[in-house]
């Protein structure tokens, strides 16, 4: 039985969680920013703890939000999940972060008509990042960060839009298009990092780079967290 550790950190989520063929057996978030540094590691512990783990070898694989989304977030839990898979034992899968949006709505019962899904994840100063996906979760488009003054732009009236946008009918004059409030969660990750892990799709940790999708400007000093199991 495949078991998989995700960890999100792309954003205002400080999460993880824990699946087992698919399921979801224990998980632990908290919504709060900048605090990934101070909290994620004792999390993997907890969620390790409370789903009856005593060992990291034990997973099949450790998946993490590879971005695009917060800097700091990404860069932490990234370095977490690359020191859990020291020695390429667990896996290490690398799980973009708008496509586990998509994936989520895809795998939902919400039935509605519609060509593309637009994931779109809220970024700093009025941006997000968007990305297009069609119903098979193959890629319609790259990854891109826009004003979001500029989104009706990216939308077209077959697109159904969904992401974690604050009051997105205030932001788009396109009031036909269907938009779905899905937010950032640890179980995402897991969910399409469990796909993934049945396609036989891993990552070199030693090699991995995060989806940044903009340049670094860093704002300030960044603790990684050690994570001693």
């Amino acid at each position: 039985m495949a078991k998989i550790l995700a960890i999100e950190s792309s954003g205002n989520v400080c999460g993880v969680c824990m699946i087992e063929d698919g399921l979801i057996v224990f998980e632990e978030e908290i919504i709060s920013g900048n605090i990934h540094d101070q909290m994620l590691a004792d999390i993997v512990k907890r969620v390790l703890e409370g789903s009856g783990e005593k060992t990291i070898s034990n997973m099949g694989a450790v998946a993490v939000s590879a971005g695009p989304g917060s800097f700091t977030g990404i860069r932490i839990g990234t370095a977490i999940a690359k020191a859990l898979c020291f020695g390429d034992v667990p896996k290490f899968i690398a799980v973009p972060t708008l496509k586990s949006i998509a994936n989520s709505f895809l795998n939902s019962e919400i039935h509605t008509e519609f060509e593309n899904v637009l994931t779109i994840l809220e970024s700093v100063n009025n941006t997000a990042f968007i990305a297009k996906y069609d119903k098979n979760l193959e890629e319609k488009s790259d990854i891109e960060l826009i004003e979001l003054s500029n989104l009706d732009s990216k939308i077209s009236n077959q697109d159904l839009i969904c992401g974690n946008v604050r009051n997105f009918n205030e932001k788009s004059n396109l009031l036909n298009n269907k938009f779905i409030q899905i937010e950032l969660s640890a179980k995402h990750i897991g969910k399409l990092g469990f796909g993934m892990y049945n396609q036989g799709i891993f990552t070199n940790p030693e090699e991995f780079k995060p989806i940044y999708a903009q340049d670094f400007v860093p704002v300030r000093k960044i603790k990684i967290p050690k994570i001693k199991l």
